[in-house]
């Protein structure tokens, strides 16, 4: 008997822990995202090429970079231009019109 009132209190604590979570994710999300938008440096995209290796567009106030990152140094790439930028920013907002691999190949085709 002692056990099944123990495993009852166990069930009911972790269902109210989980609420408590789940609460926490959606009313504290928002207020997250909004303290990420006020950076000066801002990460736009990320794709990793390994476990390691990733490449990157990175917003330094007005203007944007593309940077490969490593464990054992981080190199600018490229510059973006200012209509690059734009664009990218407008498909973050609506990502499923926008794809990151077709930007790093319009950057490669500008580069030539």
């Amino acid at each position: 008997m002692d056990y099944f009132i123990l495993i009852i209190k166990l069930i009911f604590s972790l269902i109210f822990i989980l609420g408590l979570i789940i609460l926490t994710f959606k009313y504290g999300g928002g207020k997250l995202q909004l303290l990420s938008n006020k950076k000066y440096l801002k990460i736009l995209e990320r794709i990793s090429l390994s476990k390691e290796n990733s490449i990157l567009v990175v917003k330094m106030g007005t203007k944007a970079f593309v940077i490969s990152s490593s464990n054992s140094n981080i190199k600018i790439l490229n510059e973006v231009s200012e209509e690059d930028l734009l664009s990218l920013e407008k498909s973050i907002e609506s990502p499923q019109n926008y794809k990151f691999m077709e930007f790093i190949k319009n950057l490669k085709k500008k580069e030539e």
